[in-house]
């Protein structure tokens, strides 16, 4: 069973990242002996801020939105590329964000923002109360 997972693993560490990641715009849920999808670039509509590169290859799995996500309206709402921002939805980290924080690949911060769906660069602009805020509920859902 162990040599399966391994044997998982392995597969899908030698798919490209741009394979991984079509399977999982496309809402594809992997089945067993599922091929990966060609890659292709699907559009990305103005207002939405692409996830930050992960340290890690994905999985090609796809999230639904669970009851652990915990949404933080700010204090100081901000505009985005047009959009206001009023709450932020916070989800649990990945577990190669993790591993990419303990082996001192990526901050803190970067692993946050990705828990976040904000670049890096808008998670580090939100106004001290809101990240404050937002940072605590982070590091709760983070292991230490």
């Amino acid at each position: 069973m162990t040599e399966d997972r391994d044997e998982t693993f392995a597969r899908l560490r030698a798919l490209p990242f741009d394979e991984l990641r079509a399977g999982e715009e496309g809402g594809h849920t992997a089945e067993a002996g599922d091929k990966p999808a060609p890659a292709t670039q699907a559009p990305v509509p103005a207002d939405v801020v692409p996830d930050p590169a992960p340290p890690a290859l994905l999985s090609g799995v796809t999230y639904e939105a669970r009851a652990a996500d915990v949404t933080v309206r700010l204090l100081y709402p901000f505009r985005l590329d047009g959009r206001r921002i009023r709450s932020i939805s916070i989800r649990p980290p990945r577990f190669d964000h993790v591993e990419a924080v303990l082996a001192g690949q990526i901050t803190r911060q970067a692993m946050y923002a990705e828990m976040t769906s904000l670049s890096p660069e808008t998670f580090g602009a939100l106004r001290w109360p809101d990240a404050e805020r937002v940072i605590g509920i982070c590091a709760d859902m983070a292991p230490e």
